[in-house]
């Protein structure tokens, strides 16, 4: 009788699961159809040569998928396992270094940058410049650097070049230019040097006035490698890289795994072509001298690699019960020092490590009904993006590799809200 009893509840158990199963393919059948149809229609369209998409619920993959070409003039399909260069996702990396380093008790976020890196004691920030005398003025900083405002770009620090204050970029490209590398390069330079010529230029804005998107995240590199004592390579590769088997991401690709690195594309009057950079080489990862460790932009990797880390996010920590950070360290990337980002298309937030956004979350509720989720995500210079909800654990990522400013954000939204909706 017992045995009897054990077999049927075994069996009502395995059919529970299989009619849930069941139900989540038959769901899950229209959702990838609409990933597949709109990533087509991106390839279709012209708009994109090549992506992969992820999708995660925690420890589980639930969708990997590459779409289009990595070369689509020699019509070389795009391998979901590919190396790409990932630029500002490298971030949150960044951010989560340190915030280890809090953890330890080797930092306070309230500190002063000038506490571990003296040269950013007197700061200046620009007031005017004379485009046709080729002078500017400049008046003392109202306040000191901290480390959160690094955090939340809240420094004052720009990107030079690409910053959107017009003056500021012609009193950039006359008096600094090429004297700082803002973002790759395959000169024989290191982070301390960097720095230290960054302390010399005038910031855009007086720190903790307002969200200035720049190289607060090289500075924050150079902190954690005076703070550590080890180069921010060795330093990932401790912390994250080997904990989290990320065996494929890298700030220079190993000679061996140079074949898995795709090019970046521009697209050139309708066809995709080999990007070339007027102030860097895009060769980066693979040539030159691979002395100069980006904390803000230098990390190449697999869609993979990066949802290991996503996914130790999402587990407050921990990753295959191996415990990374602690649970209170995760939550202070969308409960504290929140501040808004404004631009000309919408207004935003911005935590420690990431964008932050309000969406609706129209599963399994009523039209009049939709709760409101909190999501973190942020996006690089050539396309590679991710998002996560850390209420449920959804894992988001969409790489490209292109060189499109325009359009890249716009798809990503749209992935976000197709992968939000995904019926579990």
């Amino acid at each position: 009788m017992k045995n009897t009893l054990l077999l049927f509840t075994i069996l009502l158990f395995c059919s529970c699961k299989d009619n849930e199963l069941q139900k989540f393919n038959v769901f899950s059948e229209k959702w990838v159809k609409e990933i597949d149809r709109y990533s087509n229609s991106l390839i279709d369209k012209n708009e994109l040569p090549g992506l992969v998409v992820m999708v995660k619920k925690g420890d589980k993959q639930i969708f990997h998928k590459s779409y289009g070409y990595s070369d689509e003039e020699k019509k070389i399909e795009l391998d979901k396992n590919a190396i790409f260069r990932i630029a500002s996702i490298t971030k949150t990396i960044t951010a989560l270094g340190i915030l280890k380093l809090m953890e330890n008790g080797e930092l306070n976020l309230d500190d002063e940058i000038e506490k571990y890196i003296p040269e950013f004691k007197n700061l200046e920030v620009l007031t005017y410049f004379d485009s046709e005398n080729y002078t500017y003025t400049t008046t003392p900083a109202n306040r000191k650097i901290t480390i959160l405002d690094l955090l939340t770009h809240y420094s004052g620090v720009g990107y030079g070049r690409y910053t959107d204050n017009k003056k500021y970029n012609e009193m950039y490209n006359t008096f600094v230019k090429d004297s700082v590398v803002e973002l790759y390069t395959t000169k024989k330079i290191f982070l301390k040097e960097n720095i230290t010529r960054l302390s010399r230029v005038p910031l855009v804005s007086h720190p903790g006035t307002g969200f200035e998107y720049g190289m607060s995240y090289d500075i924050l590199g150079y902190v954690i490698e005076l703070v550590s004592g080890k180069s921010l390579n060795n330093f990932f590769n401790e912390t994250f890289f080997i904990p989290l088997e990320m065996e494929n991401t890298f700030f220079y690709i190993p000679e061996e795994k140079t074949n898995l690195l795709i090019p970046v594309l521009t697209n050139k009057n309708g066809y995709w072509a080999n990007y070339k950079a007027e102030n860097y080489d895009i060769n980066y990862p693979v040539k030159g001298a691979k002395s100069y460790y980006s904390g803000g932009a230098g990390l190449s990797g697999t869609i993979s690699d990066y949802s290991n880390f996503l996914t130790m996010i999402v587990n407050k920590g921990k990753y295959k019960n191996k415990r990374i950070l602690k649970e209170e360290t995760i939550q202070l990337m969308d409960k504290t020092s929140i501040r808004n980002i404004t631009t000309k298309e919408k207004k935003l937030s911005h935590g420690i490590a990431s964008g932050i956004s309000v969406k609706k979350n129209k599963r399994r509720l009523s039209s009049v009904s939709q709760k409101e989720i909190s999501i973190l995500f942020w996006s690089g210079m050539f396309g590679c993006s991710y998002f996560i909800n850390l209420e449920d654990g959804t894992i988001g990522l969409v790489f490209k590799q292109v060189y499109d400013l325009k359009n890249l954000v716009d798809y990503d939204e749209v992935y976000q809200n197709i992968i939000l909706d995904m019926p579990y």
